[in-house]
């Protein structure tokens, strides 16, 4: 989301609680705070205006939403992204996983493209802060090249070492020899993007794909993570996305 679609979805989960408790209405006991990414619309009706496409699309993510929780389920969508609060039933211990998945596959089949949705159980009072978890845990996932579906914690790993404290700044220190090899630093991105294939790295930064293994093995013995091995891969991943969360590189000590 942007500054302004951020701003829009904090407002949304806390006025909401507020004209509940206007009203001493009952709130539930639960709420499962989703966060959503609509994949691009299927270009089959080159000259279907661009605003109908997104009517069409936030009506659909109301009516999946209706579907499981009536009118009690709130959605802000602001294509393509979208946040949504669902009531969860009274005393409801199970995980939340199957209504989260059966959600997502629902609404990628009604709008016909792909959907990233991310999602945080959470009480009343503490809604806004999972709103921010939940965007987080999506923006990880799609981040580091997550397929569509929908995530919990299943980015948990990267998104605790994504955290202010001791393992970011790690991740920031060790990536910081790439403030002086910007090239370097492109070809790690390009060779995760592409699934970590040096030849089409390659043919994308137009090198050898000698060149390819070169910088990655310069990372691998100065930054220390090897990103040719899969074991190391999501560190990998984790790095830049801190890097990227952080907006600055540390100062040599």
């Amino acid at each position: 989301m942007g500054a302004g679609a951020g701003e829009a979805a904090q407002c949304f989960v806390v006025a909401p609680l507020d004209v509940v408790d206007r009203a001493e209405q009952a709130l539930p006991e639960q709420y499962l705070v989703l966060s959503l990414r609509l994949g691009t619309a299927p270009s089959a009706d080159p000259g279907r205006a661009p605003e109908i496409t997104r009517h069409r699309r936030a009506n659909a993510v109301r009516r999946i939403l209706a579907d499981h929780a009536g009118d009690d389920a709130l959605a802000l969508v602001q294509d393509p992204a979208a946040t949504a609060l669902i009531p969860l039933p009274p005393g409801s211990d199970n995980s939340p996983e199957p209504l989260l998945r059966d959600l997502t596959d629902r609404l990628t089949a009604l709008i016909a493209t792909p959907v990233h949705a991310a999602a945080v159980v959470a009480v009343p009072d503490a809604v806004p802060d999972a709103r921010a978890q939940s965007e987080e845990i999506l923006q990880i996932a799609l981040a580091t090249g997550q397929p569509p579906g929908a995530y919990l914690l299943d980015v948990v790993v990267t998104y605790q070492l994504t955290r202010p404290g001791p393992g970011r700044e790690l991740l920031l220190r060790r990536l910081q020899p790439l403030d002086d090899h910007p090239d370097w630093e492109k070809t790690l991105r390009a060779y995760l993007r592409h699934g970590f294939d040096r030849k089409a790295t390659a043919a994308d930064l137009n090198l050898h794909p000698n060149t390819v293994d070169y910088r990655l093995g310069r990372i691998a013995r100065l930054c220390g993570i090897d990103a040719a091995d899969p074991a190391e891969r999501l560190t990998a991943f984790a790095a830049l996305y801190a890097r990227d969360r952080a907006g600055y590189h540390l100062e040599t000590t």
